[in-house]
């Protein structure tokens, strides 16, 4: 059937110049946009899915790592906005330290639940916002729903509903940000400001997120960018005034091989992400003999995925995928993860997966776009879009089946430790352990 242009007349044409065309049934167009009532029930599906991971973060919140020994401690010694903008481990951690500021006057008892309810909205956020209007340039709505799942279901106990490791989740968002349409309204433009000076602040991702920004003005030149380059900009300076200051603790060298760095981006990144696997796993290369060998073609096939997509894929799924191949870049070259060679160290399931997870959304999402251009020739027409989801999806559930949730957190009892702050002496050092074995939060009595 012609398109409907071509059933206009041309310019100066006549009436001889229309024909009639016989009426041909046609297929309701596909949505584009959520529907108002379906944003409650993917609110709720995405928070179902994070908390039924580990239940008891809502249910028996704890203090995981500088959840307590850190954010709490030092908001409840020394107030939570005069530390600010005080560094943590070599660089500025706004958000944290934020919600600290904000929660800490609830206590033992009530702190942990407020920090992790904060972490499980920032983990939800970049579900919800693939599903809105800004990104209708990158896909349709079905392809953005089945990224926004896959996203959600891919397994990283570490970075999964606690504050500490939220600002990865907050770097997800402020990527998908910076390469959506330009926003319209107050609303949005106050939105996109937070998540990207906030993700400044938040770790070092604002160096990767000025240069999409940078290159998405030089494309379209469109004032927005810059504007909001320039924040992203002033955002990097005070992250760069932080760096300088030193405060990063010693660790061990890399222990970087070539083999070594082929196992790891097999694992950590292709087979973990598709095989949806953290730190109980299902398929994991080890050092062997031909195991290089093994790596190097699961790495050449997912390459020639990811490079197709770079070519030929839309303009938000290369930019997404040049700021995850920073971040992981950056995060081989100068880990936090042991005293020891850390390459080692990191090619171990369920470690160090903070540094991988933007590069897993990346590479699936390359896979998804590749896989929704594949056409296969059978009887009947079939969209290879859905065969390409329902063979992720499959890949995926290898892993999920396995270890859909999480161990919980050993239980160290918050309310009675809220119990024993209450009744000691002021002045008195306050010490309690929390999660995971060996950290403890240590105050000084009000």
């Amino acid at each position: 059937m012609p398109a409907l242009g071509a059933l206009q007349p041309g310019p100066g044409a006549g009436p001889r110049a229309v024909r009639s065309e016989p009426v041909v049934a046609t297929s309701p167009p596909r949505a584009r946009h959520l529907p108002r009532w379906g944003w409650p029930l993917a609110a709720l599906a995405a928070l179902a899915v994070v908390i039924s991971r580990r239940p008891d973060a809502v249910t028996n919140a704890q203090f995981w790592a500088e959840d307590g020994t850190v954010w709490f401690a030092t908001a409840y010694n020394h107030g939570g906005f005069a530390s600010l903008l005080t560094p943590y481990n070599g660089y500025l951690q706004v958000l944290s330290r934020l919600v600290a500021a904000l929660f800490t006057p609830l206590g033992l008892r009530w702190a942990p639940l407020a920090f992790n309810l904060v972490a499980i909205a920032v983990q939800v956020a970049p579900a919800l916002f693939l599903l809105t209007s800004r990104l209708d340039d990158a896909a349709p709505l079905p392809g953005r729903a089945a990224l926004a799942g896959v996203y959600l279901l891919i397994p990283s106990f570490e970075v999964n509903a606690n504050l500490t490791n939220a600002q990865w989740h907050l770097a997800v968002l402020a990527t998908l940000v910076v390469v959506a349409r330009v926003p319209q309204g107050r609303a949005w433009r106050a939105f996109d400001i937070a998540a990207v000076a906030l993700s400044a602040l938040t770790g070092p991702f604002g160096f990767l997120l000025i240069l999409v920004l940078g290159i998405r003005w030089l494309g379209a030149r469109e004032r927005w960018f810059l504007l909001l380059g320039g924040l992203c900009l002033l955002c990097d300076a005070v992250q760069v005034w932080a760096i300088h200051g030193g405060g990063r603790p010693a660790v061990g060298p890399l222990g970087a091989t070539p083999s070594l760095l082929l196992q790891i981006l097999a694992n950590k990144v292709v087979l973990d992400g598709l095989l949806a696997q953290d730190w109980s796993h299902v398929v994991f290369l080890t050092p062997g003999s031909g195991m290089g060998y093994v790596s190097g073609l699961i790495d050449l096939i997912a390459g020639a995925v990811v490079v197709t997509a770079l070519i030929r894929g839309p303009a938000a799924l290369r930019l997404f995928t040049l700021v995850a191949a920073g971040v992981l870049v950056a995060g081989l070259a100068s880990p936090l993860v042991a005293t020891q060679p850390q390459w080692p160290v990191i090619d171990t399931a369920g470690v160090a997966q903070r540094y991988f997870l933007l590069a897993e959304c990346a590479w699936l999402a390359c896979l998804l776009w590749a896989l929704t251009r594949w056409r296969p020739r059978l009887p009947r027409r079939i969209d290879g879009g859905v065969i390409g989801v329902a063979l992720v999806v499959a890949a995926m559930a290898v892993g999920l089946v396995t270890a859909w949730q999480y161990p919980p957190f050993q239980n160290d009892r918050p309310a009675t430790y809220a119990a024993r702050l209450g009744s000691a002496a002021p002045g008195s050092t306050f010490v309690e352990p929390i999660n995971p074995p060996g950290w403890s939060v240590q105050l000084t009595v009000r």
